[in-house]
């Protein structure tokens, strides 16, 4: 099912959405009921701040790079090289017998459609005072297996960068 069928009666590409909430559908795509769902957003206004999501579990820092929440993503970027940093000025190396792995598993897993719905509405928001087609925000929204696969490109650079230019590991 593509993502302009994913809406009720056939619409024109090329028009601004009538909501924000159409426009938030556009956005987020195919998986947008697996979302609202998840959200379970309540009578005030507000989404749950704990539920399960599996890609953010699994793919932490991907999956966000895949939602096109490249802050997120660069997060565990930042996060990554402080860790070498440290462990080149003190020797502690974070990666080794603690806890610090997991943290971002849990964290994505937990919070991570809490986040991405902030994130989604913020954008939603802002391509509508833009008045963005609707065609503009499906090609700005949704998930994409290329910046899903780019995170992990850069991700081996890093590795290749920290192992062979830094001596880490």
């Amino acid at each position: 099912m593509s993502r302009e069928s994913a809406l009720k009666e056939p619409i024109n590409l090329n028009e601004i959405p009538s909501t924000e909430e159409e426009a938030l559908q556009l956005y987020i795509g195919e998986k947008y009921d697996y979302y609202k769902k998840k959200w379970s957003i309540g009578r005030n206004r507000k989404p749950a701040l704990v539920s399960f999501n599996v890609g953010g579990f699994f793919g932490t820092f991907w999956w966000s790079a895949g939602r096109a929440m490249y802050l997120y993503a660069s997060f565990f970027f930042l996060f990554m090289f402080l860790a070498d940093l440290l462990f080149l000025l003190t020797g502690y190396e974070v990666w080794e017998d603690s806890i610090y792995p997991t943290v971002g598993l849990v964290v994505y897993g937990l919070f991570g459609n809490y986040n991405y719905y902030y994130y989604a509405m913020k954008k939603v928001k802002k391509m509508m005072g833009e008045n963005r087609s609707r065609r503009e925000i499906i090609a700005a929204g949704g998930f994409r297996w290329r910046r899903f696969f780019a995170c992990i490109g850069l991700t081996f650079i890093y590795f290749l960068f920290s192992v062979f230019v830094l001596g880490i590991g």
